[in-house]
């Protein structure tokens, strides 16, 4: 009998006797003699087999607790590769292969299987693949998208740019309990730094659902948190937000107002890149908001640094190897100078000098830079380039 039709033998038997996803994982074990696990998109478990303890703790405390921890998603997302069927990580010594399980386009979760009984380079990945595909299968047909959908799952085909078209949407938006109408919000949170301690995972959890008293639909995707809310965030979450990053090292971005939800993915994909530009610098464990960033958002969009420097002018470049030479901050004052509108008692508060030394130090740079400050337009000019340079050199220079 050739290997192709051995193949096919084993599904037939495996789909005759499954009548549900807890049926093919356990019938799907004998040929894999190692442990598996489903997850949906947003890392809850579906299902596993067999249930008893395995050499692996992370593994162990999934199942117990019913998701994946925060620190396990972290670290596989940073080992998945995206352009194979699947992908074997490595999370505290011990090997997994991470199958994307997906239909008709559709990301549904993902099927672990744990190295314990039987070595991974033993077993028949193509076949295990083509397993995967019907459980996916299996997945999308439970799916609760004929009446009804689960507004995770929602959320995480918008950001996830599932839905094709405009209708498409709207007939799975009235599926969920979202409110069309009313003004969102959302806070995207970074998880590549979060660290796992003695049940710090749950307790995150706890203190996040606390903040949000489920005013927020949450998803997790990559190596992100996003929140979707259906209100504004006022001054005391925001506070408490900030007390949640600092207490577990996270930080993460607010949006600005939501005004069409089928441009959510737009939106969730220009907050990764704030993200990404705020790592690339000196990260503070706090909720930074969009608002701040959105004069050097064309700055984040811009791939090659390189061309970037043609967009400053001569002026900045003289301060800024002024600076260099003479390790002075020049550039810096100006900066608050300019975008206080030259208010020496604001730029004074912003760095904590003595209005006398910004006098002093606005005069040494109109001397440096040959210019008066007294063209508006030219000091816009000036602010930008500023923040060109801030981008180059990744924050070194400005302190946002």
């Amino acid at each position: 009998m050739s290997t192709k039709e051995n193949d096919i033998n084993k599904l037939l038997e495996i789909l005759s006797c499954s009548d549900s996803i807890d049926d093919l994982i356990k019938n799907i074990y004998p040929f894999i003699k190692n442990p598996i696990a489903l997850t949906d998109i947003n890392y809850y478990l579906i299902s596993y087999f067999p249930q008893l303890l395995t050499i692996d703790e992370t593994f162990n405390c999934a199942i117990s607790r019913g998701y994946w921890s925060l620190e396990f998603i972290s670290q596989v997302t940073k080992q998945l590769d995206n352009e194979k069927p699947y992908s074997i990580v490595k999370v505290n010594k011990n090997r997994r292969i991470m199958f994307p399980l997906s239909y008709n386009n559709i990301k549904l979760g993902y099927m672990a299987i744990l190295e314990q009984d039987t070595n991974l380079d033993n077993i028949d990945l193509n076949f295990v693949y083509t397993i995967s595909k019907l459980i996916a299968r299996e997945l999308f047909i439970l799916r609760p998208h004929q009446n009804t959908m689960d507004s995770q799952i929602f959320l995480f085909d918008l950001i996830s740019d599932t839905y094709t078209n405009r209708n498409l949407f709207l007939q799975n938006l009235k599926k969920t309990k979202i409110d069309y109408l009313k003004a969102h919000t959302s806070i995207l949170i970074s998880l590549k730094y979060f660290t796992l301690g003695k049940n710090k995972d749950s307790k995150f959890y706890n203190d996040l659902y606390e903040i949000i008293n489920k005013n927020a639909i949450l998803t997790t995707k990559d190596n992100y948190l996003y929140l979707l809310f259906d209100k504004e965030i006022n001054q005391n979450l925001f506070i408490e937000f900030n007390n949640l990053f600092a207490k577990y090292h996270l930080f993460g971005i607010y949006s600005s107002k939501i005004i069409d939800l089928y441009k959510l993915n737009v939106i969730y994909n220009i907050l990764t890149k704030i993200l990404n530009f705020i790592d690339n610098g000196q990260i503070e464990y706090k909720l930074y908001n969009e608002e701040d960033f959105k004069s050097i958002l064309y700055l984040i969009n811009t791939p090659d640094k390189d061309i970037l420097i043609n967009y400053v002018n001569e002026e900045i470049l003289i301060l800024y190897n002024y600076d260099k030479e003479n390790k002075t901050n020049y550039l810096e004052t100006l900066y608050f100078y300019l975008v206080n509108q030259k208010s020496i008692n604001e730029a004074g508060k912003q760095l904590f000098l003595h209005r006398n030394t910004i006098i002093y130090r606005i005069e040494k740079i109109k001397e440096i830079i040959n210019y008066n400050l007294e063209d508006n337009l030219k000091n816009i000019s000036l602010i930008n380039s500023i923040n060109v340079l801030n981008f180059i050199y990744n924050k070194q220079i400005i302190k946002f």
